[in-house]
């Protein structure tokens, strides 16, 4: 790094808002002139967690990836780099999780969004910066950011901010802050080719990066080409099966290949061989099963592109323009589990039905009679192979903006910032119901039957039969932010302790969301748009640094006492308006110890897709088991029961609210030269978390649990204490039926705004339907955890060279939950699906010369799955996991005569070295996964190359 860029130091755009800007005018009415300072323009230095120039965040810790971190890990992405972090709890990345779902998240994955999760308090809880700057959101839903887009060549740092943040930053800084910082404007160029693979599968990647100074600016410019081929499950058969006969359970499904026929409680197999073609004395009494990962791949195949680009240039003598910005397009395609298979009802008009005229008389040695149709399992894989999603995800970013000095060491910014992110997630191998039908009924036209007593034996189904049938589903997001901010910091006065600083400012900005479904699986083809309401945000903000004791007042046990106030008020169009604080607190009692403690505040808006009515609205009909409803007043019948679902957005949503506080302790011994050590306590209170509870829970579990009621309408024809009348509940059903706008109904049932899916598929008959449930988005989830982060680094130099030793820890003490504000906490830490109680992280490495190595050895204790989500109920242990990486470096620097073989790196790196397979987790809540992807992955050993080349 330069000169020039080591001493850029940014006035960044300060967030906490109108206390701080009322201590500002009280303090420059006292403040004595400062001396006028050099009417340049000091460079940007980000720090995370404060906007005030100069200094670090007061009572809060930042954990810090820098380039050398980077280097001798051997990673590729920012991603895979996060992974390794224990207080990155979980993240919704590419493994297949039963159709893309995020296990400790709260969204289906469906375009395999690389996001961190901190705390474990779900991806959305997390805000993503880059530069310290906002940037669109991404995802399904429009909610998070993928961490791979900044490729790891353009990075100088990534830094954590593991603390509520919404004073400093706004809306979504919850758990706390990923912040993704660029290398700063350097002469010279640099390219990085990699290359890895894993037991069937291989990655590659190529990324340069060019940068010039002059006397007045600069630029870097950075891209980048990612490549992971995609696994197939078949690689993995001990981690992806749902055969769970040899642990117990049940074995793997009936919808196989070829099928089943299905008589009252009888299953009799069809055999193989046939090419399709079935009499009923063919059947047979053994079973076919197939296991639904057949065809189905563990990961996606991603193809990744990457621009990045950071300039500044002095117009004149304090005026600077600056900018960066970054361009990325991610195209994935996968093969999942989603086609278990169908149940078909088969006419005897079908030719290939051995109940077909043409194939009698009937008989056959179990007795079947053909009275007209049989029920068939079938499994389309044989036809279409896996369930085919593929799509792309695109971004991009510009913020452009000028910085300036002004008089008494004060200096300011403004910038202005226009985003876009779009996806589009599409499923083409789906069934087109109703062509369906009319093809088992016989052939339609030119296109013949459908066969389906087929085999597996390929053409069975002939590609017309199979084309008529195919139908897709493609849905999509589009968000664009227009973004502007200001603000101006500098000190105001001075006392012993230093220098007393603020920072204050405002900022706008307007959002705009459109959700795009596609399709042809319920008629012709259509697209519908849903576009959600423009969202307007004005914020004012403001921050205080008061160092009460430095060293011009030091005393015995206070040599330093730090004191940092911020506040920012936000208000939007759609929902009103919220003011969030935070106050931290640094004190060093002794040369070498700090102690530090935060309190504050956080928010999360809800998305704009949480907020519209039409976004992913639908009324859904399920049934309960009326054997399994405790509700005393229950008088229905035991078997299946029929209830509506009302999902989709919520227009009433408010933002989700949380407290936070920390108190932490860094101990620099001055005794113990490179030797830091530091420990901090976190508690998290996070409530109206925006879920969908009543859906989540069942329809029986929500006719059955009295903390459910605010969200279920009770016929009172099979509930005596339902508190609605007939009538209502008629009218309800009836508006629903008709696609008309729902009355409140006793104080008990909002009025649900009508949705393009409308109106209701199913039964609307009052006399069967015994409840309608409203399952739509709420605030109502309600969190409280708390917890232990620890990191240690001691670097020591010795004759040979010098050994590096690290260590980095999260021990969660409780995770509290409550689906809704009306059912009680109950903890889950420890449990599969939430944070466990220790994850932890050791380093131990060498430099020698021209030579670095490193080893890691990643641990998460044992823990449980409850019996009721385990596949076997009596397997509820799940044993610890224990991983070893390896890292080698070489760097060639001057020590040829000939230029270019110099300032070569090459890097050798082993994720898992000993290809250690992730703990059995019998889990039935993603069909088929044996372990857990939250704290393991399918992957194993990943052996990767790379070679770096600067110029």
């Amino acid at each position: 790094m330069t000169k020039k860029a080591e001493k850029r130091i940014a006035v960044s755009s300060c967030r906490p808002g109108m206390l701080g800007m009322t201590v500002s005018a009280i303090a420059l009415a006292f403040a004595a002139p400062a001396i006028a300072q050099d009417e340049e323009v000091e460079d940007e230095l980000v720090v995370t967690g404060t906007r005030i120039q100069g200094i670090d965040p007061v009572g809060s810790n930042v954990q810090a990836i820098g380039q050398e971190d980077i280097d001798n890990v051997g990673l590729t992405s920012s991603a895979d780099l996060l992974r390794k972090s224990p207080q990155v709890l979980s993240f919704a990345g590419t493994e297949n999780r039963a159709g893309g779902r995020e296990v400790q998240g709260e969204t289906l994955n469906t375009t395999y969004t690389n996001s961190p999760n901190l705390r474990g308090l779900g991806t959305a809880a997390t805000l993503s910066l880059v530069n310290n700057h906002r940037v669109p959101p991404m995802g399904p839903n429009m909610q998070v950011f993928d961490s791979a887009t900044i490729p790891l060549i353009a990075m100088e740092r990534i830094e954590i901010f593991a603390d509520g943040a919404s004073a400093i930053y706004g809306s979504d800084a919850i758990a706390g802050v990923v912040n993704y910082i660029m290398r700063k404007p350097f002469d010279g160029a640099e390219i990085k080719s990699g290359f890895g693979f894993v037991d069937g599968a291989q990655r590659w990647d190529i990324s340069g990066v060019f940068g010039q100074e002059w006397d007045t600016g600069g630029f870097m410019v950075a891209a980048e080409h990612l490549h992971r081929d995609h696994l197939e499950a078949t690689q993995r058969p001990d981690l992806y099966s749902d055969d769970f006969s040899s642990y117990g359970g049940a074995p793997s499904s009936t919808f196989a290949i070829p099928g089943n026929v299905v008589v009252g409680n009888d299953i009799y197999g069809i055999p193989s061989g046939g090419g399709g073609d079935v009499n009923l004395s063919d059947l047979s009494t053994s079973v076919n099963r197939t296991n639904i990962w057949l065809e189905a791949d563990a990961s996606p195949e991603i193809d990744q592109d990457n621009v990045v680009f950071n300039f500044y240039q002095q117009l004149f003598e304090g005026v600077e323009l600056f900018g960066d910005g970054f361009y990325s397009n991610r195209e994935f395609e996968i093969d999942q589990t989603g086609r278990v298979g169908q149940t078909m009802t088969v006419p005897d008009t079908n030719p290939y039905s051995p109940c077909n005229a043409a194939n009698a008389p009937f008989t056959n040695p179990y007795g079947i009679m053909c009275s007209g149709a049989l029920t068939v399992q079938y499994n389309y894989v044989q036809d279409f192979g896996g369930d085919r999603r593929f799509g792309y995800e695109e971004v991009y970013n510009g913020v452009f903006g000028l910085r300036f000095s002004l008089p008494h060491e004060w200096s300011g910014e403004f910038f202005g910032a226009k985003g876009h992110s779009e996806n589009r997630s599409n499923n083409d191998t789906l069934i087109r119901g109703s062509r369906l039908a009319e093809v088992l009924a016989g052939s339609v036209g030119s296109v013949p039957a459908f066969n389906p007593f087929c085999d597996g034996t390929p053409g069975c189904n002939s590609p017309e039969t199979l084309s008529y049938i195919q139908g897709f589903n493609e849905t999509g997001f589009e968000f664009d932010r227009t973004h502007f901010s200001a603000n101006l910091g500098g000190p105001i006065f001075s006392v012993p302790g230093g220098d007393v600083s603020i920072a204050v400012g405002g900022e706008y900005y307007k959002d705009v969301f459109v959700n795009i479904v596609t399709g042809n699986t319920r008629g012709p083809e259509s697209t519908t748009l849903t576009p959600s309401p423009a969202r307007k945000v004005k914020a004012a903000f403001g921050e205080l640094y008061l160092p009460v004791v430095g060293s011009g007042n030091a005393m015995p046990m206070v040599q330093s006492l730090n004191i940092s106030a911020a506040v920012r008020f936000e208000d939007y169009n759609d929902f009103g308006s919220t003011t969030n604080p935070k106050i931290g607190v640094d004190w060093v009692p002794v040369e070498g110890v700090k102690i530090r403690g935060s309190y504050g505040t956080s928010f999360r808006a809800p998305s704009l897709a949480d907020n519209n009515p039409a976004s992913t609205a639908a009324l859904l009909p399920r049934v309960a088991a009326g054997s399994t409803i405790t509700d005393a007043s229950y008088t229905g019948g035991a078997g299946s029961q029929p209830v509506t679902y009302i999902v989709g957005g919520n227009s009433a949503l408010g933002p989700e609210t949380a407290r936070t506080w920390s108190l932490g302790i860094e101990w620099t011994p001055p005794s113990v030269e490179g030797l830091t050590v530091d420990l901090t306590y976190y508690n998290v209170k996070y409530e109206g978390k925006v879920d969908f509870p009543a859906f989540n829970a069942g329809a029986s579990a929500a006719l059955s649990d009295p903390g459910y009621d605010a969200f279920v309408l009770r016929n009172p024809r099979f509930f005596s204490s339902s508190k609605v009348s007939m009538a209502e509940f008629d009218a309800v059903l009836a508006a629903l039926a008709a696609a008309a706008p729902v009355p409140e109904v006793s104080g008990l049932f909002t009025q649900y705004e009508t949705a393009f899916r409308l109106p209701l598929p199913g039964s609307s008959d009052p006399n069967t339907v015994i409840a309608v449930i409203d399952g739509r988005r709420n605030n109502v989830g309600v969190v409280k955890t708390d917890g232990l982060d620890f990191s240690a680094r001691y670097n020591l130099d010795t004759d040979f060279g010098g050994l590096r030793f690290g260590a980095l820890a999260t021990y969660v003490l409780n995770y509290e939950e409550a689906a809704t504000p009306f059912l009680p906490l109950s903890e889950q830490v420890n449990n599969f699906g939430y944070p466990l109680n220790f994850r932890g992280r050791l380093e131990a490495g060498a430099d020698m010369g021209r030579f670095s190595g490193t080893v890691f050895l990643n641990y998460t204790n044992s823990y449980e799955i409850e019996s009721k989500f385990s596949a076997v109920p009596s397997a509820t242990d799940i044993d610890s996991y224990t991983t070893v990486d390896l890292s080698l470096v070489y760097r060639t620097e001057d020590m040829f005569d000939w230029a270019p073989a110099n300032d070569i790196t090459f890097v050798f790196a082993v994720q898992n070295v000993f290809d250690q397979d992730p703990p059995l987790v019998l889990n039935n809540t993603s069909p088929g996964v044996l372990f857990d992807p939250s704290y393991g992955s399918a992957l194993g050993r990943l052996v990767t190359f790379q070679l770096r080349k600067a110029f």
